[in-house]
């Protein structure tokens, strides 16, 4: 039986929450709508992962990686406030891979780009957050972003590096090797 494990990794403190965003464009055959898939991290081991079809049916992957992105900013924000609620301690600042270029360059200036006028409020939403160094934006490779494994089908390779990544092992021996 396969499942997360979580194992102790370097210092725990400070405590660190790290986010992984994807989105598949237009998978729904049906709906031509995309899929969003995210995953939160606290120190390397992921506590919160989410994959859904997105409401709207967007023109581009880059709006299809926007909303992703929007999406997995409102939780990544809920747990730092969480975190530092426990901990009493501020956050240090947290940092949201995405793979597509196109999008880091709209969240990093989000006044410039007129055709993503209607994702707006979601660019500004971001590019507030990496103004007040809450989070920083950091592009990943498609084959090293983690939130692949929840968007679309994989090769046996690349779904075994990205559940690895995941920290999903057999449960039975992970146990046995403490």
């Amino acid at each position: 039986t396969y499942g997360l494990v979580y194992r102790r990794v370097g210092d725990v403190l400070p405590l660190r929450v790290d986010a992984y965003c994807d989105a598949d464009h237009a998978n729904c055959v049906d709906t031509s709508r995309s899929i969003t898939s995210y995953l939160l991290r606290l120190n390397e081991c992921t506590f919160l992962y989410k994959s859904k079809r997105q409401g709207k049916v967007t023109t581009d992957t880059c709006s299809s990686e926007l909303i992703a992105a929007s999406m997995c900013v409102e939780d990544l924000i809920w747990a730092r406030k969480l975190m530092k609620e426990i901990t009493g301690n501020a956050m240090p600042c947290s940092t949201l891979h995405i793979d597509n270029q196109s999008t880091i360059t709209v969240v990093s200036e989000p006044g410039n780009y007129q055709r993503m006028k209607r994702f707006a409020k979601r660019t500004r939403k971001i590019a507030e957050f990496v103004k007040q160094h809450k989070i920083a934006v950091q592009y990943v490779s498609s084959e090293q972003n983690i939130a692949d494994i929840f968007t679309k089908a994989l090769g046996p390779h690349q779904f075994q590096s990205l559940r690895q990544a995941l920290n999903v092992e057999d449960v039975a021996e992970a146990i046995q090797g403490h």
